[in-house]
Order: structure tokens, then C-alpha cells, then sequence
């Protein structure tokens, strides 16, 4: 009985510590799976299962994540801006300490890029513009948009003697010229 006994609480004991061990995990294939400089996960900067981190922007390749427990006992919390296509994370300056500060969704640029701002007291004290940095990951390597490179040997100004002609004695280019130029298009 007594072996039987252990054997029981034995079985419960690694039962809860699996299941312990399963909560303290980040779900998988998340934000919450990256880690930071320190080798920390940004779920466990963020308490695990008892989070003290929002998501405050978003973007395709950036997240602004705000944890109200501050590593630092800043009042006002640690910010983080995660790279989503890198799979880190970093801590970044809020700008401020203060109790009162807050944090909103903005704009650059008349509204292209979106923002988060940090302030006080109607005082913008910092700015992270997730939107332009997304736009221009975006817009990098591979992706980087190209144009073909003008054709530079036909010369310069391409000219049309008879439209010319037409114009200096008619004021105007004649019928026939322009629909001999655009047979001459169609056949280039």
C-alpha cells in the first residue's frame, strides 16, 4: 500500500511539475518565442501566463510591445520593439519615467507611416516609427524596387521633320502625318 501510495504521489508531483513546466513556455511559433540580449524570451520578460506586456503596434515585420512591470522600477514600464522577420527583440527608451505618461498610435509623414508615441502631459517624448521601418525592410534587398536603364543610343531628342513641316505651314500637324507617326510607332 505504502508503494502504492508513493507511487501515486510520486505520478502527481511530475504531473504538476509537466504542467508547470508546459505553462511557463510561450505559445508556439510567436512573438513570445524570441529572445532578447540577455538570452531571455520575451515571454518570460513578460511574466509567462501572468503577462504584464500589450501588444501597442503592429506591423508586418515590427511589434511594440509595452510591459507595465519595469525591470528597472520605471513607473511607467520597459518598451520593447520586436522584429518579427529577425525573431528578436530589444528593449528600447521610453523617454520617460513618469506615472502619467502614456502611449498612443500615431502618424508620420500626413498618415503613410504609422507610429507609437510616448507621452506626457500632451508632450510627445518619444516616437518610434514602426511603419516606416516595416515599409523599408520591406523595400530592401531582394525586394528593392529596379527600372530598367534608359536605352541611350537612340540620341537625343527623337524629332518628326514632317510634323514640323505641318506645323510651320499649317499651324497644325496635318491628318496624314499623324497617321503615318503612328503606323511608325506601331512598327518599332
Amino acid at each position: 500500500m505504502k508503494k502504492y501510495l508513493a507511487l501515486i504521489t510520486s505520478a502527481s508531483l511530475c504531473l504538476i511539475a509537466s504542467q508547470a513546466f508546459a505553462a511557463s513556455k510561450p505559445p508556439k511559433d510567436t512573438i513570445w518565442e524570441y529572445k532578447g540580449d540577455g538570452g531571455k524570451t520575451l515571454w518570460q520578460v513578460c511574466g509567462s501566463q501572468n503577462s504584464t506586456c500589450k501588444i501597442v503596434g503592429s506591423t508586418k515585420h515590427y511589434v511594440a510591445v509595452l510591459n507595465r512591470k519595469s525591470a528597472s522600477g520605471c513607473a511607467f514600464g520597459d518598451f520593447y520593439i520586436v522584429a518579427r522577420t529577425d525573431g528578436f527583440w530589444q528593449q528600447r527608451d521610453t523617454g520617460t519615467c513618469s506615472p502619467n505618461a502614456y502611449i498612443q498610435k500615431g502618424t508620420i509623414n500626413n498618415g503613410q507611416y504609422s507610429t507609437v508615441d510616448i507621452g506626457v502631459g500632451g508632450t510627445i517624448v518619444a516616437q518610434y516609427p514602426i511603419g516606416y521601418w516595416s515599409q523599408k525592410k520591406e523595400l530592401s534587398g531582394k525586394n528593392r524596387p529596379r527600372w530598367k536603364e534608359k536605352d541611350r543610343t537612340q540620341g537625343g531628342l527623337q524629332f518628326n521633320m514632317k510634323a514640323y513641316e505641318d506645323i510651320q505651314k499649317y499651324g497644325r500637324i496635318q491628318k496624314e502625318t499623324l497617321e503615318e507617326m503612328k503606323r511608325e510607332k506601331q512598327n518599332r
